[in-house]
C-alpha cells in the first residue's frame, strides 16, 4: 500500500483533500457540540417551580406527585425531595449505567413525558448534571425596560417551541404577579403644587407605613407603633385613589385620582441584573440533537428580532462557557501550530521544507470526526483537548519521517 501510494501522489493527494473536506461536512451535518460530555452519573433531577406567591404546602404537594411518578418507573431506586416556597428540586436515584437497560438521556425522555401529564406547576427534567442542573441550552436577554423585556422574551419562548430538539423551554423570570400601577400626571401636579415627591410620601405612608411613635406594653417593654392602611385597603384600587396628597405649603388635601391614573395590571415577579442591566433568561433542555446546534439555531432566531434602543441577546449558562472555552482552544492551538511552523524554519533552514508537516496537521481531523459519530459523541472540551494531543503527535511523527527523508 505504501509502495503503491508513494507512486500514485497526485491519487492520494486528491483523496486526502476529498477526505478532509468531507469529514467537515459530516461534522457540520451530523455531528454536534457541547460544553462538556454527557455523563451518566446514575441520577435525575426534576426542578419544579410554583405559581408566584404560592406556599410551601403547596410546593411540598406538586414535588410529591412528581416524586410519586418518577417512582413508577422501574430504574428508579429512590427520590429525594427538596422543597421551598418557588417549588423545590427533586433527585432521582437510577442506579448504575451496567445495571439497567436505558441511558440516563432515555429515562429522562420517557419521565419528561410522565410529569407533562401534571398541572398547578412547571416541570423540568434534567438528566446531565455536569452543568450544575442547569439547562445546557440559553439565550439571555437584556434591556431597559423589564416589561418590554418580559413581552420580547415570551414572543421568543414561543417561537423556540419550533426548533427540533429543544424541549423543557422556560424563562427564567417567574409568573407575572398583580401589581398597583400608579401612572401620575406630572403636568397637572405640577400645576396644583404638588411635586412627585409630596406623592411618593403620600403612598408610602399608605403601604410601608409611618412611625408614629412608641409604646409601653404591660410588660413595661417599649414597642415601635407604626401606621399604614389596612391589607385589604391596600389592594383596591378605588380606596388608593381616594388616597389624600398634601399640597406644600398649603393646608390643602386633593385626592390621588384628581393627579394620577390608578389600575391594577400584571407586573414582573422579580427583577434580575446582569453586568448591571436587567436581563431575563431563556433556556431549554436538549433531545436528540446536540446543546450546540439548538443553542446555535436559537441564538440565529434571536438575531432576527427587531430590538428597540438598549436592548439585546447573549449567551449564558454552559453556551457562554462553550463558546469562551472553544475560543481560547482554538487560539492556543493555532499559535502552537504557527510556533511550530517556525521553530521547524529554524531547524531545518527552509521555509518550504516544513510544510509537509504543516499540511499533516489537518488530515488528522478525519480520524477525530469519524470517531466521534462512531461513538455518537460530541466536539466539547474534551474532546477538543485530544484534539491538541492528537496534533502534536502527528506532528512528532512527521517530523521523524521529514528529518530521515532528508537525511538519505
Amino acid at each position: 500500500v505504501i509502495a503503491w501510494s508513494l507512486h500514485h501522489r497526485r491519487w492520494m493527494a486528491a483523496f486526502a483533500v476529498l477526505s478532509f473536506f468531507g469529514a467537515i461536512g459530516l461534522q457540520a451535518k451530523f455531528g454536534g457540540s457541547s460544553f462538556l460530555p454527557q455523563a451518566d452519573a446514575g441520577f435525575l433531577a426534576i426542578e419544579v417551580r410554583s405559581p408566584a406567591s404560592s406556599s410551601l404546602d403547596y410546593s411540598k404537594l406538586k414535588l410529591d406527585a412528581a416524586a410519586a411518578l418518577a417512582s413508577t418507573m422501574p430504574e428508579t431506586k429512590a427520590t429525594t425531595a427538596y422543597p421551598n416556597a418557588a417549588g423545590g428540586r427533586i433527585y432521582v436515584d437510577i442506579g448504575k449505567s451496567t445495571e439497567r437497560q436505558r441511558s440516563a438521556a432515555e429515562v429522562a425522555k420517557d419521565l419528561r413525558e410522565k410529569v407533562a401529564r401534571l398541572v398547578g406547576a412547571e416541570y423540568v427534567v434534567l438528566d446531565d448534571l455536569n452543568n450544575g442542573a442547569q439547562k445546557p441550552v440559553q439565550i439571555r436577554f437584556y434591556g431597559t425596560d423589564s416589561r418590554k423585556l418580559q413581552e420580547i422574551t415570551l414572543d421568543f419562548q414561543k417561537t423556540m417551541q419550533g426548533i427540533k430538539g429543544a424541549v423543557d423551554i422556560g424563562y427564567s423570570e417567574q409568573d407575572p404577579q398583580n401589581e398597583l400601577q400608579i401612572e401620575l400626571d406630572r403636568g397637572l401636579a405640577n400645576q396644583m403644587g404638588i411635586s412627585v415627591n409630596d406623592a411618593a410620601q403620600a403612598l408610602r405612608v399608605a403601604f410601608a407605613g409611618v412611625e408614629a411613635g412608641d409604646w409601653i406594653d404591660p410588660t413595661g417593654e417599649a414597642r415601635d407603633v407604626a401606621i399604614r392602611l389596612h391589607p385589604a385597603d391596600r389592594v383596591d384600587a378605588a380606596n388608593i385613589e381616594r388616597l389624600p396628597i398634601a399640597v406644600s405649603g398649603t393646608n390643602r388635601m386633593v385626592p390621588l385620582d384628581q393627579i394620577a391614573t390608578v389600575t391594577m395590571g400584571k407586573g414582573p415577579g422579580q427583577i434580575q441584573h446582569g453586568d448591571g442591566k436587567r436581563t431575563i433568561t431563556v433556556s431549554a433542555n436538549a433531545q436528540g440533537r446536540s446543546p450546540g446546534e439548538i443553542t446555535s439555531e436559537a441564538k440565529k432566531l434571536a438575531e432576527k428580532i427587531d430590538f428597540p434602543p438598549g436592548f439585546g441577546i447573549e449567551l449564558a449558562g454552559a453556551a457562554r462557557d462553550q463558546q469562551v472555552v472553544f475560543t481560547a482552544m482554538i487560539t492556543a492551538l493555532l499559535s502552537g501550530i504557527a510556533l511550530m511552523y517556525f521553530v521547524l524554519v529554524i531547524q531545518f533552514n527552509s521555509f518550504t521544507a516544513p510544510l509537509g508537516v504543516m499540511l499533516s496537521l489537518p488530515l488528522s481531523l478525519i480520524g477525530v470526526v469519524l470517531a466521534l459519530l462512531m461513538t455518537g459523541g460530541t466536539l466539547n472540551l474534551m474532546s477538543l483537548i485530544g484534539v491538541i494531543m492528537l496534533m502534536g503527535l502527528v506532528a512528532k511523527n512527521a517530523i521523524l519521517l521529514l528529518d530521515a527523508t532528508r537525511q538519505e
